[in-house]
Order: C-alpha cells, then structure tokens, then sequence
C-alpha cells in the first residue's frame, strides 16, 4: 500500500513540475563496502 502510494505521489510530484530540493546531494550515504574475504565456511 505505501509504495503505491509513493509512487502516485512522485507521479502527481512530477506532472506539477515539483522538482528535487537537493537534499540527497547534502545528506549522501555511503554504499557498503564488501569484505575482502567472504564469511563463508570453505567445504575442505
């Protein structure tokens, strides 16, 4: 139900010309890194 909702919002956003404030380019979250190793048991 809530991304139905986000996504008519975003769409309705859209058609009214409301545009991105910029927030994602001041409050940017890294991507997770991988580990070196995985963390799975090797079958020996």
């Amino acid at each position: 139900m809530f991304i139905s909702f986000a996504n008519l919002s975003t769409r309705v956003n859209t058609a009214h010309g409301v545009t991105s404030q910029g927030y994602s380019a001041v409050c940017a979250i890294p991507l997770a890194t991988r580990p070196e190793q995985p963390r799975v048991a090797s079958p020996a």
